[in-house]
């Protein structure tokens, strides 16, 4: 069986490079966007459906709440894992159906990695955790 892939985005490129390093050491391939718009344009254009999109709230040119509900759009019940130090879920709102999870920054390797997991095992939205 194929590792499942994840695609992670943050304009924030240590950040990005961190989570990419702690997925990379478990059992998912990688795909990482600096920015949503490009990984909005590959999904329209026909890019492989992912196992779950990781994302930052706050981006330039379309937030992650957005970017959530273009996805959803392309890919109908895709999971979704969204992170930031200034948001939580309630400041947002995501269409389309499908599992939801919210992490505070910071957030520890472990945090990641059971949001991840409860994810991909069908996890249904979880209330946002706070700081």
């Amino acid at each position: 069986m194929q590792a499942p892939e994840v695609l992670i985005v943050d304009d924030d490129a240590l950040l990005r490079r961190t989570v990419v390093r702690i997925l990379a050491n478990q059992r998912f391939r990688i795909r990482e966007y600096d920015n949503p718009v490009a990984l909005l344009e590959a999904a329209l254009a026909g890019a492989p459906r992912p196992a779950l999109v990781v994302t930052d709230v706050v981006m330039p040119g379309l937030s992650g709440f957005s970017l959530a509900s273009a996805l959803r759009f392309v890919w109908p019940g895709l999971p979704m894992l969204l992170f930031s130090g200034s948001h939580t879920l309630r400041d947002g709102h995501i269409d389309g159906d499908g599992p939801v999870r919210f992490l505070s920054k910071p957030f520890s390797r472990t945090d990641l990695l059971e949001a991840i997991e409860a994810l991909l095992q069908g996890g249904s939205t979880a209330p946002p955790r706070a700081p």
